[in-house]
């Protein structure tokens, strides 16, 4: 298994239910995989997919030559637009 629960012992639990159809596919496709078992099989996968979903959300990576703009455009000072004005204007949730 390649996460952290291969070097941890497993002590968290998640219990899901799934319609038949949807088991005999995870089944299938555990029996195909280099898998030990179901929960092997349903671990990695959902640990491949949340990597996944999180880096898309969370990382980026930029081209050595625009690695200068990016900083230049986040030391700028945002430009003030009518919808900064007006969100600014407002009394925030801790003022009401």
């Amino acid at each position: 298994m390649n996460s952290a629960a291969s070097e941890e012992q497993l002590t968290g639990r998640l219990s899901i239910r799934v319609c038949p159809d949807d088991e005999r596919l995870i089944r299938r496709a555990t029996k195909l995989s280099k898998a030990a078992s179901i929960s092997d099989y349903l671990i990695r996968s959902a640990v491949r997919q949340a990597k996944s979903d999180l880096a898309d959300r969370t990382e980026f990576t930029l081209h050595p030559d625009a690695v200068e703009a990016f900083y230049a455009a986040l030391d700028r000072p945002a430009a003030p637009t009518p919808a900064l004005r007006t969100l600014f204007g407002k009394k925030t949730v801790f003022e009401q």
